[in-house]
């Protein structure tokens, strides 16, 4: 079974879907070292921001044991999912993170 999670860029109104592996073990570290460079390299930025983690599950994949399938594991949506983990990457270049709804 998947362990799902949901990435949030505030000021863009489509989510990041991650189906594997979504938990904070997994996840954590690829989000916050993508938002600390991106936040000091770019600002606030949220159509870049995430554009460029899309990239960057790519990119940084073996580093962080990202998913690497071709056709499944990813998507970008236009509503919350019911995501395991919700992450957002915060403007400070932070990221917080609670369980979601599947969780609660």
């Amino acid at each position: 079974m998947s362990t799902s999670a949901v990435i949030i860029v505030p000021g863009i109104k489509c989510f990041l879907y991650k189906h594997f592996d979504g938990y904070p073990k997994a996840t954590l570290d690829w989000l916050v070292k993508f938002n600390r460079v991106f936040t000091k390299q770019r600002g606030i930025d949220p159509q870049y921001k995430m554009a460029q983690l899309i990239r960057s599950s790519v990119i940084m994949a073996e580093e962080f044991k990202l998913d690497r399938s071709h056709y499944t594991g990813w998507g970008v949506v236009d509503a919350l999912m019911m995501g395991e983990y919700i992450y957002t990457l915060n403007s400070d270049g932070s990221v917080s993170w609670r369980r979601g709804a599947a969780e609660e």
